[in-house]
């Protein structure tokens, strides 16, 4: 169980460092940035009281690890992952038997039952008391090669459920 728990943390760490990589190269295509690094937009500002306004509202609120957009996504993506793989072997456990789980359920209760399994896993395996801080802290202390392949790791491991999940949409 500590392997899932850790495959789920770093597959959640680098969807959170692929949003932040995301929201950099966005920025360069932002207004709200190119407004707030205006010179007289600047010097209100300062006249205010607050420095660094373009980096305060954009880097801290996109890439803020306990409430920003990033970490935000990235658990959205992650609770998605897991919804998408218990589909998946749903369809694929239920064609194995000959069962039509999918189409004889009703789609509401399905679509229910699966919302709140998914984000059971998740908040039991990642986001309870904010555990996934820890194993972030782990990840970042890795030697590069070790974070490399984590990072292939989680890249492989969300291509490979977009390939389950196809195959299981084959196997009804």
């Amino acid at each position: 169980m500590k392997k899932i728990q850790f495959a789920l943390n770093a597959i959640h760490f680098y969807f959170f460092v692929w949003f932040c990589y995301l929201h950099v190269g966005l920025n360069y295509f932002n207004p709200v940035v190119w407004i707030l690094r205006l010179p007289v937009v600047e010097k209100y500002f300062k006249s205010k009281g607050m420095k660094n306004t373009s980096k305060k509202i954009t880097v801290d609120m996109f890439q803020d690890r306990t409430r920003g957009f990033s970490i935000m996504w990235a658990g959205g993506y992650l609770t998605g992952l897991i919804g998408a793989i218990l589909l998946s072997l749903l369809s694929i456990v239920g064609s194995l038997f000959g069962i039509t789980i999918i189409n004889r359920a009703e789609p509401t209760v399905l679509g229910l039952t699966l919302i709140t399994a998914s984000y059971a896993v998740g908040y039991f395996l990642v986001f309870r008391n904010e555990m996934y801080l820890e194993y972030f802290d782990k990840i970042e202390r890795m030697p590069g090669k070790t974070k490399l392949a984590y990072g292939w790791f989680s890249f492989g491991f969300v291509l490979g459920v977009i390939c389950l999940f196809l195959v299981s949409l084959r196997a009804q």
